[in-house]
């Protein structure tokens, strides 16, 4: 047994970083109290970059139960009565049960063996784009990205494109890019649900599910309209011998769709049409009192227990509710549990954190146009993710983007889903997130390619944000 010399450093220096800022004479409206709880938000920020996020953040927790803001066992109640977090929960267990049914074997077969796809190497594309996107609607992001990698590359070997090339780096980073972003587009996914607890944890009691899917939903589309155009009109690409040979299509027509299949695509379907529906019934309707009364968490119930009594022919459950909680993401889950106290301390008056942001950035942003300040921000956002990981910046970032967007008179709806989209299109480097180390540690790519779409991505996100979304949303929200 040895110790870690490398995290002992990192969390010599965590600890430092938190007494020397906790110690300083205060700041304008920052209190004592107020210079310790910042101490603990930097450097609880450099030891999940340095260190590891589990453990920092427990580490977090006691660090600003010394600060004398409140009471440790209070503190860490807070964190663990956050009702985004049990929606969370509920969200990952209810994805991991329909991961099981892999419903995406019928929309693969389907898509794959089309006259459409067949009919021209862009429409492949777009089918194997197309694709990505609903292996994060049917919850298997990271199954479907695989799957599609090695189709792509079995393709490109059968069609004579070498591995490595522009055209199959392009696929291939493009490919964990859209699946990503797709998750999105529905605001009970995990990561909506993450983001929207650091921004404003009350959003979506007032914001209809229904605004949020359309907006980002049309981003989608833009999205992939938008990376064909530029492989084949900007860096035109030959991919004129790139299609699905005879075996292949063979392949995924003999593959076996089975009831479980089907039921898994219902459900997920139904799923979503439900959540989409819901926010556009009238106000004091039988059904919206209903859904209102249920919300996300009661409709995710009913569906888990419906699963839970699904059986095969030899009478053994179809979908093991063990194996769905497996799934849960624990490090979003405790970056959450600490984030959730952490910001509570800085917006108190008893710490002065966010009147002095206040102070500082409104008279700054205050001469600009409200769409001026939005545009702004996001490209900073897209520019900052590319470096570091996007759920640590958005614990960064989102509250005090949210504090200025209430001052400015700023829409925080629209405000909230455009910085989003850009804050998750992260490839250009491996630090951005885990897909974009993917990406980037793949063996099969060229790493001066990644670096380059990844980076086009992000401007065409920015682009599509500033230009359609924001007018858009501006309308609608």
């Amino acid at each position: 047994m040895t110790l870690d010399r490398k995290s002992i450093l990192n969390y010599i220096i965590m600890f430092a970083i938190m007494i020397v800022i906790g110690t300083l004479s205060p700041i304008g409206s920052i209190t004592q109290m107020g210079m310790k709880v910042l101490g603990v938000f930097i450097g609880v920020i450099y030891g999940w970059i340095m260190i590891d996020i589990i453990p920092v953040s427990m580490i977090g927790f006691v660090c600003l139960g010394l600060t004398g803001y409140k009471p440790l066992l209070q503190i860490v109640a807070s964190g663990f009565s956050n009702t985004i977090i049990i929606t969370i929960l509920l969200s990952v267990i209810f994805t991991g049960a329909v991961a099981k049914t892999r419903c995406m074997d019928i929309i693969t077969k389907w898509l794959l063996t089309s006259k459409f796809t067949q009919k021209d190497p862009w429409n492949l594309v777009f089918a194997i784009f197309l694709l990505a996107v609903m292996g994060h609607v049917c919850d298997m992001m990271y199954a479907t990205i695989f799957l599609l990698w090695t189709l792509v590359l079995k393709l490109a070997d059968k069609c004579g494109y070498e591995r490595k090339s522009m055209f199959v780096t392009f696929m291939i980073t493009m490919i964990s890019v859209i699946s990503v972003s797709t998750g999105l587009c529905f605001p009970w996914k995990v990561i909506v649900l993450a983001f929207s607890s650091m921004y404003d944890p009350t959003m979506y009691s007032v914001f209809p599910y229904a605004k949020h899917m359309f907006i980002s939903l049309l981003y989608i589309v833009l999205f992939i309209i938008g990376l064909i155009a530029m492989a084949k009109y900007v860096f035109k690409m030959d991919i004129s011998k790139f299609k699905i040979d005879e075996e292949t299509i063979k392949e995924y027509e003999d593959m076996q769709i089975e009831p479980i299949h089907k039921f898994g695509l219902y459900s997920i379907l139904s799923f979503a049409l439900i959540m989409f529906l819901s926010s556009l019934l009238p106000s004091g309707s039988v059904l919206s009192t209903w859904f209102n009364k249920l919300g996300l968490a009661g409709i995710i119930f009913i569906y888990l227990v419906i699963f839970s009594l699904l059986k095969d022919s030899d009478g053994n459950k179809l979908i093991d509710m063990q194996d769905a909680h497996s799934m849960i993401p624990w490090s979003v889950i405790w970056i959450l549990l600490f984030v959730t106290p952490l910001c509570d301390a800085m917006q108190s008056t008893d710490s002065g954190i966010m009147t002095m942001i206040g102070q500082v950035m409104v008279p700054l942003f205050s001469g600009l146009n409200t769409y001026v300040f939005m545009a702004t921000a996001i490209v900073l956002i897209g520019v900052v993710t590319q470096v570091l990981n996007n759920v640590v910046i958005a614990a960064i970032f989102l509250p005090v983007f949210y504090t200025l967007a209430n001052s400015l008179g700023v829409n925080t709806y629209i405000f909230f889903i455009v910085l989003i989209l850009v804050l998750n299109c992260d490839a250009a480097t491996p630090a951005g997130s885990m897909s974009g180390a993917m990406c980037h540690g793949h063996s099969d790519v060229d790493k001066k390619y990644v670096y380059l779409f990844g980076i086009l991505a992000s401007i065409l996100t920015i682009v599509i944000c500033v230009f359609v979304l924001m007018p858009i949303g501006s309308l609608i929200c």
